[in-house]
């Protein structure tokens, strides 16, 4: 049985986790972690004896590779995947496989210093690529474990590679008033409004209902996709002109606001009739907020529109906008 030691430290520079948990990995690799209490220590411990002698208590049935990649095609294909993401899959699987040349382990004996010999292979890649890979790879892995091919997931203790976050284009306003005179109608006008106000996502949006719309202080209530709750939303005055007007051309019994489908192929359309740089339909939202931000208004008010549930939401989807008019009027704002 393989063991895990629990000794105190005496150096002072562990005065705060004078507790030391030390053992011995699958791979001859040794380690250790220190711990403020013997009682966390013993905790984790625990964890790890029955991580390291899990062979001990569970049977599995090893797989070579390719037996596993088809093993875990197959039943993904009877779930109806996709077959951009059944070949995904199939290449990081050859790619692994490859990696760990000429003699690649079975499943019962996949470690820590195989995915590190597959991440180096990986070094062309981009940071974000490597942790693509890495996530398929995990949850090929993670399946594996559901069905006793597998003990454990070697991939779980790695850290993600570090990743800079690449600055998203928005549009100016006069970019966006562009994109409104070349579409093709006034639902399209009036959807495009909604997006740029933040009243909601592409499906919320589509989603709309007339009699959710308050005429009294001309807002708009939608049910976010994701929290499937209503949230009210207040137009600009430009927005709720022009939905004003759509309103009255609507048949009297019409419950929808909208009839089309407003796919995203077509909104790729309407942006290349525009002649504009292409920006993601869900990134109006970030048009607003950057637009939002440079004319002064509060994170805490931001937040709000966007339906976020906390400030820091906001602030980490949406800190890669161009803040670069911000500077600018950031620095105009200064008492010189």
């Amino acid at each position: 049985m393989r063991k895990v030691n629990i000794k105190k430290s005496e150096s002072p520079i562990r005065a705060k986790a004078p507790w030391l948990v030390r053992w011995r990995e699958l791979n001859g690799k040794c380690c250790q972690r220190a711990f403020p209490t013997k009682a966390l220590a013993k905790m984790f411990a625990d964890k790890q004896v029955m991580e390291l002698n899990d062979d001990l208590f569970t049977s599995v049935k090893p797989l070579t590779l390719p037996e596993l990649s088809e093993a875990f095609l197959s039943a993904k294909k009877s779930e109806g995947i996709a077959a951009a993401t059944e070949q995904l899959y199939r290449m990081v699987m050859v790619d692994f496989e490859l990696a760990l040349q000429p003699s690649p382990p079975t499943t019962d004996r996949i470690a820590k210093h195989h995915i590190d010999e597959y991440k180096k292979t990986l070094t062309e890649n981009q940071p974000a690529t490597v942790n693509k890979k890495l996530q398929h790879l995990s949850g090929i892995f993670n399946w594996a474990i559901q069905r006793k091919y597998m003990r454990h997931n070697p991939i779980d203790r790695l850290d993600k590679l570090k990743t800079t976050k690449k600055l998203k284009d928005i549009y100016t306003p006069e970019q966006f008033r562009q994109l409104l005179d070349a579409a093709p109608d006034a639902q399209w006008r009036v959807f495009l409004y909604l997006a740029i106000c933040g009243a909601g996502r592409h499906k919320s949006l589509a989603a709309a209902l007339r009699n959710r719309i308050d005429q009294t202080d001309q807002s708009i209530e939608i049910l976010d996709e994701k929290t499937r709750q209503w949230r009210r939303t207040p137009l600009h005055p430009s927005a709720w002109l022009e939905l004003s007007n759509y309103l009255k051309t609507l048949p009297a019994g019409q419950q929808r606001l909208f009839t089309h489908n407003f796919q995203s192929y077509q909104y790729k359309a309407l942006v290349a009739k525009a002649k504009l740089p292409f920006v993601k339909f869900h990134d109006l939202r970030t048009c607003m907020v950057s637009w939002l931000k440079v004319a002064g208004v509060q994170s805490e008010i931001v937040s709000s529109i966007l339906g976020h549930s906390t400030v820091e939401l906001t602030a980490r989807h949406y800190t890669s906008i161009d803040n670069q008019a911000n500077k600018r009027a950031a620095i105009d704002k200064l008492p010189i």
